[in-house]
């Protein structure tokens, strides 16, 4: 085989793995936004269900325990006690974003294109910023990962070393 019918294989063959290479990424994102979304739903439930229709929790004591003990005997590790806790306090620090553009979502509708598309990044990415208190610091972290395409990693380190305080005083 001379040297140019090689480099022209190796040519078809790189498009072949770039092909893969960029399915497999879509895919991946895709199931992230699928996974928030769902959490998103379920904290919303859990909510809901803790609340009675009463502005506070005073039933459900118990709801989180229960529900970690069925789900993880129907499905396995992920759903303990600090990760349901972790979700329902997703939904309730996200709501108030997403309720404004999510007009006409309802509970009876099947979590489709219109709640996954808003969550553009992994759970793991939003449990971090979830550990940020300061609402203005966690949105700019949030739309500087969507825009950089920011890894778990590159985001933890853009978060511990205070990028958005360093931003802030760069700009006043």
């Amino acid at each position: 085989m001379s040297d140019l019918m090689q480099a022209s294989e190796m040519g078809f063959y790189k498009q072949i793995s770039d092909l893969l290479a960029d399915a497999r990424r879509f895919a991946k994102r895709q199931l992230d936004s699928t996974i928030v979304a769902t959490y998103y739903e379920m904290g919303r439930m859990i909510v809901e269900r803790e609340q009675q229709g009463q502005q506070w929790a005073q039933y459900g004591k118990n709801l989180i325990k229960e529900l970690c003990e069925y789900l993880t005997a129907r499905y396995g590790r992920g759903f303990s006690v600090a990760n349901l806790k972790s979700i329902r306090k997703s939904y309730r620090m996200y709501v108030p974003a997403i309720s404004q553009t999510t007009v006409g979502f309802s509970a009876e509708n099947q979590i489709g294109q219109t709640l996954s598309a808003l969550f553009r990044l992994s759970w793991s990415q939003y449990q971090l910023l979830m550990r940020i208190d300061n609402a203005d610091a966690r949105r700019f972290y949030e739309i500087e990962a969507i825009n950089q395409q920011w890894s778990y990693r590159a985001l933890q380190w853009q978060v511990d070393s205070s990028l958005y305080e360093r931003r802030k005083i760069f700009y006043m």
